[in-house]
């Protein structure tokens, strides 16, 4: 699944996209107008986004992970192509497995990059997982 957002808007038999909200915004042609729903129901539920497919402008759609688009005249339509599956044996059992079973898994992966190498660094994207693998 993709790190980057691919968000959209179909009117007026026109379909735009882009790989991101402020680039959508840029080059859409018109002042961005608020969804008021969605900005309220966030701001509510002190949610950080909207449900997956939803944005905080009108007209302008996000492609839930695990998507992909179909655009015609008619308009657009997601269809799921991935979803996520847990097998019941390997599901955690408590929240402290969890965690154990996540540090287990990121040691043994940092171990299998690194066994080698005279050097070692850290490049941080201020994302969770080079945080962590730096803890």
């Amino acid at each position: 699944m993709g790190a980057l957002p691919f968000v959209y808007s179909h009117s007026g038999g026109e379909f735009r996209f882009a790989g991101d909200m402020q680039t959508m915004l840029r080059e859409s042609g018109t002042p961005p107008r608020l969804n008021p729903a969605t900005v309220a129901c966030c701001k509510i539920l002190s949610e950080y986004r909207p449900s997956p497919g939803e944005t905080f402008f009108r007209g302008i759609e996000s492609l839930p992970p695990g998507h992909y688009a179909i655009a015609t005249s008619d308009g657009v339509r997601a269809q799921t192509y991935w979803q996520p599956s847990i097998k019941p044996e390997l599901a955690p059992r408590k929240d402290n497995d969890v965690f154990e079973q996540t540090r287990f898994l990121v040691e043994q992966s940092i171990l299998n990059r690194i066994r080698r190498r005279k050097s070692i660094g850290v490049t941080f994207s201020g994302g969770l997982d080079s945080s962590v693998i730096a803890a």
